[in-house]
Parts: C-alpha cells; structure tokens; sequence
C-alpha cells in the first residue's frame, strides 16, 4: 500500500493524540501501565514517523516540513 506522507503524517498525529490521553490518564489516576503504554506508544509513533515521512521519489525525510513538494528533488508530494 502507497500512501502519501500527508496521510502517514495523520496517522502519526492521531496515534500520539491517543498516547497524550493514556499518559494524562495515567497520572491522574497514578496507574503505572497506562503510564507506561503511553510513553511506548508515543515511542513507537515517532518510530513510524521517522520510517514513513519521507518523499515517494526520492525517499528523502521530510522532516517537519509541511510543503506540497520535497525540499531535495522538488517533485510534488500530494
């Protein structure tokens, strides 16, 4: 499945918003596991965004950037 960086970069931020509730939740209620879910979720969420957030052509990292093309070979990444 090829999906494009934007759409990685979605699913990123929808995993780390749940990481955000379990890690609040967590010290509110000072339950250690969900503590400890929340970080590793957060963890793995940054894994995946450094692994996917890259340019379809030139597998470039994107890094933070936001733009419709990639910032090395200038090719649209929409």
């Amino acid at each position: 499945m090829n999906m494009s960086p934007r759409k990685y970069n979605h699913i990123f931020l929808a995993v780390l918003a749940f990481s955000i509730i379990l890690l609040v939740v967590g010290m509110v209620t000072e339950n250690i596991i969900l503590l400890g879910a929340g970080f590793l979720i957060a963890f793995g969420s940054f894994v995946f965004r450094v692994i996917t957030f890259r340019c379809p052509y030139c597998g470039y990292y994107l890094g933070r950037r936001s733009g419709t093309y990639c910032p090395h070979c200038k090719k649209d990444i929409e």
